[in-house]
């Protein structure tokens, strides 16, 4: 549970900020924050408080619903907004849960229990031999 809790509390919670009913609202420690939770990525948090705040407006009046739909009205300006566009590229790629994970192994189990269930005695032979 703990594990939940930090998932969310340490990516998910800035991210938000990224929505478009928030980003006309971001402050400087939104912007600290999500650069904070990849600091790898993003290193500028004024540069990227900037571009929230040139971008924001856009984005509110384009009438998005979500991080998808914000992130639709970067196309073609990602060279004017390199850290917006990268952080909403971050954003996009989280994962939700491990449950995607788990749902390809359990499929990959499933693929490989038929093909053996169907597997003819002699491949079965020359596979242990």
């Amino acid at each position: 549970m703990d594990d939940i809790n930090n998932y969310f509390s340490n990516i998910v919670l800035p991210v938000t900020v990224l929505l478009p009913q928030k980003i006309a609202k971001c402050t400087e420690e939104d912007a600290e924050n999500l650069c904070a939770t990849f600091p790898g990525d993003l290193k500028d948090p004024d540069a990227l408080r900037a571009e929230l705040e040139m971008m924001g407006n856009d984005i509110e009046k384009s009438g998005a619903k979500n991080l998808r739909d914000a992130a639709k009205c970067l196309l073609g300006r990602q060279c004017f907004y390199p850290n917006l566009a990268k952080a909403y590229q971050l954003a996009l790629t989280i994962p939700v849960s491990v449950a995607s994970n788990e749902r390809s192994f359990s499929k990959l189990r499933l693929v490989k229990s038929y093909l053996r269930s169907t597997m003819k005695e002699d491949r079965l032979d020359d596979l242990i031999f």
